[in-house]
């Protein structure tokens, strides 16, 4: 009894390691079919030439040409005020005022007081150049005068002293000549023609020395009104200095350009977007007040692939769809970037790529009155690459 079984587990086993050993033999059977239809598949589809098409689909969002302006202040100020008409959606010139900071009021009259002081300096300027010149001109005329009258006076004086040379020459020649008689002259009389002679010398000698002191004199009268002169006109450009018409006009522009900086305009034309700020807030920094653009030209900027990259040139057609849009837009690639890197617009299929390197592509809109008013929304771009 106890063989029996026995019996039965040994044939078992051999059924079994004989089903096992059938099984790898079928299994390697399979394997070198499938891995020889395998070879021979892609065999015949290297052979086959692949087609590509000729579409290339990208995602992208609608901007104004030019992009839309942050338009801010750089220093922390309060809104003071929207000016009147400037909302959302309303069409502005260019230099159209859109706010007014609370600062206007004090930088007003910083400029009014600046303003002021340029005018009093302006004058006091004016009176100090008349009294200058005035002084100048008197110092001219003295300097004229003596130049004039000084060799008047060398003129007269040696006039004088060939007259009195004269004279004590004739007075010289008459003691000789009474010396010559003799003693048929008396002494008192030969006394006083030597005492004429003496005073006619002393008084040639006097008049060259008055004239010789008269012209250094003269000389240096004339140096002296000629440094008056230069002392006066050194004066007056000092004190024309010291009037501060130049500071003071810079500090006008100065004001001018704070004062200008309170009132936010419009730096091209194009419609206001969106106020981000209401009258009473503190403005400033990095926060713009509104956002404007110029939206008579929209385009798309479309996010491609970088592995399409090579298909694209400006000029090919493309086909916008959005759910936002009314209906297809018509557009033409005007622009490819440059320089690739992550994208910016995500789709909304939970299921796709989030994180993709691609090239942004500027594709203008023929139609760009039916997309002004969808900034920044998200579209889905056809672009026809055939040539």
């Amino acid at each position: 009894m106890a063989s029996a079984p026995r019996k039965s587990n040994r044939a078992r086993i051999g059924v079994a390691l004989v089903l096992f050993v059938a099984g790898i033999a079928l299994g390697g059977a399979a394997v070198k079919f499938l891995w020889r239809n395998h070879v021979e598949n892609s065999a015949a589809v290297a052979a086959r030439p692949l087609k590509m098409s000729a579409k290339v689909s990208a995602l992208g969002r609608i901007q104004p040409q030019g992009g839309v302006l942050n338009l801010g202040i750089p220093i922390p100020d309060r809104l003071l005020e929207i000016y009147p008409g400037i909302k959302e959606e309303t069409v502005v010139k260019q230099g159209n005022a859109l706010v007014r900071l609370e600062s206007h009021a004090a930088r007003a009259l910083d400029l009014e007081l600046i303003e002021q002081q340029l005018v009093d300096a302006g004058a006091k300027l004016e009176g100090i150049k008349k009294k200058g010149k005035a002084q100048i001109e008197l110092d001219k005329l003295r300097v004229k005068q003596l130049k004039a009258i000084q060799p008047l006076d060398l003129k007269l004086q040696d006039e004088q002293i060939k007259v009195l040379a004269r004279q004590a020459v004739l007075a010289q020649e008459n003691l000789q000549r009474l010396e010559a008689l003799g003693s048929s002259v008396s002494q008192q009389e030969l006394e006083q023609q030597k005492l004429r002679v003496l005073q006619a010398d002393t008084e040639l000698t006097g008049a060259r020395q008055k004239r010789e002191k008269g012209e250094k004199a003269g000389e240096l009268e004339l140096q002296t009104a000629n440094a008056q002169l230069a002392a006066s006109e050194a004066a007056l450009d000092s004190a024309l200095r010291e009037v501060p018409i130049k500071t003071l006009e810079s500090q006008k522009r100065l004001a001018e350009i704070r004062l200008k900086e309170t009132i936010l305009r419009a730096p091209t034309a194009g419609k206001i977007l969106r106020i981000l700020a209401h009258p009473g807030e503190l403005v400033g920094g990095q926060q713009p007040i509104l956002q404007m653009a110029n939206t008579d030209q929209i385009i798309v900027i479309a996010e491609v692939y970088e592995t399409d990259i090579h298909r694209l040139r400006p000029g090919n057609s493309a086909i916008v769809k959005g759910r936002a849009l009314p209906k297809e837009l018509t557009g033409e690639v005007v622009q490819v970037g440059a320089m690739i890197g992550k994208n910016r617009v995500v789709d909304v299929d939970p299921t796709s790529d989030v994180d993709r390197r691609v090239i942004e592509v500027q594709i203008r809109l023929q139609e760009s009155a039916a997309a002004a008013s969808l900034i920044n929304n998200q579209v889905l771009w056809e672009i026809d690459t055939a040539p």
